[in-house]
């Protein structure tokens, strides 16, 4: 069974890194007012079709002792219930039935965390190069203005001028937020915040030190995705991310005299990001600082 907890393993990591990638097929368009309707729409993502593989081969394994799944069933029994309930009065109940099939499947990745003997340090280098990968579109998008469509890729078209698109509006004009490959900036904007506080977390607590070219890719993508983050303008993301980056800092330098100096480094390269955003786009930073869109 060692060749299937691989197996998994190596899944898993791949699962992590297509997280953001929106690829699907709509089979069933939804449609309000005759015009299409995301939110009455369902799909099939490709990511559920790898989530399915995945659980099915750790079915295949015999596993011992309690996952993370079984010391919270009754709650999230509670949870399925009560929403399970909620099917038989609610106004559209394909929507809803719909709906609890993506609860169901959330709670089959929780499972799935569970379950999965993976390392620590490769998934926080698998979330560097995803995010990295998210940060660079993104950084094409602001730089163009534009968010071309790509149907394989699950990439929606964009532009500034386009009304309903998300922008930050400035006496100088429209400009567009990057989306990445996600349908909203503020997402794109959560998913870089997460792979951040991981990697972050990984290079303050990892007790030997990396090699030469390990501390220059971490600096290079620290410094890309942070610039990236900042750029969505997404003040809800600036602000989770600020805690828990200062709570992390925080907690590493009370109780882990070792990462003082990573923890010093982490701080002066962040500053210098966000000095050279705002010196970059200082219209753009006051426009959203005194609450602008």
């Amino acid at each position: 069974m060692k060749y299937l907890n691989k197996i998994i393993e190596y899944l898993f990591y791949i699962f992590i890194f297509l997280l953001p990638w929106q690829t699907r097929w709509i089979w069933y368009r939804g449609e309000l007012n005759g015009q299409y309707w995301e939110y009455g729409s369902f799909s099939l993502y490709g990511l559920d079709i790898l989530l399915a593989v995945i659980i099915f081969i750790c079915l295949l394994r015999r596993s011992k002792g309690q996952t993370m799944i079984s010391r919270w069933r009754w709650l999230l029994l509670g949870l399925l219930v009560i929403s399970l309930a909620s099917v038989f009065w609610s106004q559209d109940r394909e929507m809803s039935w719909y709906g609890l099939s993506k609860l169901v499947e959330g709670m089959l990745v929780f499972w799935l965390v569970g379950r999965v003997n993976f390392s620590f340090s490769r998934l926080a280098w698998v979330m560097a190069g995803s995010g990295s990968l998210q940060a660079l579109i993104g950084l094409q998008q602001f730089i163009s203005q534009q968010v071309a469509a790509n149907k394989w890729l699950g990439l929606a078209s964009h532009e500034a001028g386009t009304l309903g698109d998300f922008v930050v509006e400035t006496a100088s004009g429209r400009w567009l937020r990057p989306y990445g490959a996600l349908p909203h900036p503020n997402m794109l904007a959560g998913w870089l915040a997460v792979c951040l506080i991981v990697f972050i977390g990984y290079l303050l607590i990892k007790k030997s030190p990396g090699g030469g070219v390990r501390n220059i890719l971490a600096l290079l993508f620290i410094s890309v995705t942070s610039f990236s983050l900042l750029l969505t303008f997404s003040r809800s993301a600036w602000l989770a991310f600020g805690l828990a980056l200062t709570v992390l800092l925080f907690f590493s330098w009370r109780r882990i005299p070792d990462a003082r100096r990573r923890v010093i480094s982490v701080g002066v390269c962040l500053t210098a990001v966000v000095l050279v955003s705002i010196i970059l786009v200082p219209a753009l930073w006051q426009t959203r600082l005194t609450g602008g869109r």
